[in-house]
Formats: C-alpha cells, sequence, structure tokens
C-alpha cells in the first residue's frame, strides 16, 4: 500500500498580482514618447554614419586604382576617365555621383614637378564625388562633395599625362 501523500501547507502570506495605481497608468506612455524618439535618432544615425563610410571606402578604392592605372601610362585622356568611372561604379559609388578627378606628378622626393623619363615620381589621384545621400547634416561636406585620393609609383609616362591634370566628370555612368 502506498503512503498517503502530505498535503502542502503554505506558510507565508499569499501574492496576489495588484493593478498599478490610478496615477501612474499613463507613465509608461509618457516615458515611451520620451525615449522613443532619442533611440531613433540614434538607430537613424548609425544608419547613415556606416552608409557614409561604406562610400568613403569605395571612394578610396577607386581612388587607388585609378592612380594605379595612371601610374602605368594613360594615351587617352577619355577612356581614362571612363575607366575611373567604371572603377567607381563597380566599387560601390551610386553611377553618375563622381564630378571631378584630378591627377598631380611628383618627383621622388615629393615635390611639385612635372616627371622626366629619367625621374618618373608619383602620380596622385583625387576623386570628388557626391553622396548618394545628399546632404546630411554633422556628416556632409556641406556643398554635397566628398574628396578622396590614391597615391602610386610611376612606372611608366603615358603621352596624355605629363603635366598635371583635371577632368570634369559630368554624371558620366559606366557603358
Amino acid at each position: 500500500m502506498t503512503p498517503p501523500i502530505p498535503a502542502v501547507v503554505q506558510t507565508g502570506p499569499v501574492r496576489v498580482r495588484q493593478a498599478p495605481p490610478e496615477s501612474e497608468r499613463g507613465a509608461v506612455a509618457v516615458e515611451f514618447a520620451l525615449v522613443f524618439p532619442l533611440l531613433f535618432f540614434m538607430l537613424f544615425g548609425i544608419l547613415i554614419f556606416g552608409w557614409r563610410v561604406w562610400e568613403h571606402q569605395a571612394g578610396q578604392s577607386t581612388a587607388r586604382e585609378a592612380a594605379r592605372l595612371a601610374s602605368v601610362g594613360v594615351y587617352d585622356l577619355t577612356a581614362f576617365r571612363h575607366d575611373v568611372v567604371c572603377f567607381g561604379e563597380h566599387n560601390g559609388l551610386k553611377a553618375g555621383t563622381l564630378t571631378k578627378l584630378q591627377l598631380d606628378f611628383f618627383n621622388s622626393r615629393m615635390d611639385s614637378a612635372t616627371p622626366t623619363s629619367a625621374d618618373y615620381g608619383y602620380v596622385q589621384v583625387s576623386l570628388t564625388y557626391r553622396s548618394a545621400l545628399g546632404d546630411v547634416p554633422l556628416i556632409g561636406a556641406g556643398d554635397g562633395g566628398f574628396t578622396t585620393g590614391g597615391l602610386y609609383r610611376v612606372e611608366q609616362l603615358g603621352t596624355a599625362l605629363t603635366s598635371p591634370q583635371t577632368v570634369t566628370v559630368n554624371g558620366e555612368t559606366c557603358r
């Protein structure tokens, strides 16, 4: 025969959940209304900052690739401009955002100079591009343009690049 199951005896007070007092019922809604905009703007700011970092990385990669291309010789400036636009689109810059391309030469001592066959020196490519986000307060450059650059040692002089060049790129896209 099985022994009887002992009865459960409660030795403390019974806890009963009570509704909050009438004076505190709207406090949760007020706290939510105060905290939600701050959290929303923090999340929005993180997303915008991340987008700008990504665009900056795409611009840096494009400038490095353009400097590498310029270092092996540029024989046709129009084709070079088109290649740089394609580099930008393949790296993640939105089509048509590249606005200016500037090439500067330095001798081996990094003085501004026209390169010669005896001392090729360095080529620096500076790109100016607009953000796909447009002007974002506190993050943008004010005029919507961002500049980034790449530097590379010149390996061969091309016929088109014997002096500093500034090329305007007006919304050109990679075809």
